[in-house]
């Protein structure tokens, strides 16, 4: 968002993000199984009983689309834009998510290291 067009400074940013792996893994079965609040499959799924029932480790085994390089591109658009070129797997779309996250994030941490994290640099 372009905060000066609007007559103001940018807020500074910051984030915690997962690992990419444990995050498509947790997606993965999240998909299947939901969570305690509301049971039974989430987020659209609409595979078979087979797909339903099939782990994630047999998955990436059969190489299923599901479970590709594909999939471990979720973060990305989320730090590249909304550009619609920022919504496909791209070295364009990487590269804009790494130069937005140097030049307008005051702090990205990730999650599984959050107890290292030094959230006192951050404020």
């Amino acid at each position: 968002m372009d905060f000066e067009m609007f007559g103001t400074s940018a807020p500074a940013w910051i984030n915690m993000v997962r690992e990419p792996l444990p995050r498509l893994v947790s997606r993965y079965y999240f998909k299947r199984n939901g969570d305690e609040f509301k049971k039974g499959p989430r987020m659209g799924f609409n595979g078979t009983e087979e797909d339903l029932n099939r782990s994630f480790d047999d998955c990436v085994l059969s190489n299923h689309p599901e479970c590709s390089v594909e999939g471990g591109f979720l973060i990305i658009p989320y730090f590249c834009g909304h550009e619609p070129a920022c919504q496909k797997p791209s070295h364009w779309a990487l590269q804009r998510a790494q130069r937005n996250v140097v030049e307008k994030f005051a702090f990205v941490g990730v999650l599984e290291d959050f107890n290292s994290t030094d959230r006192k640099s951050v404020v």
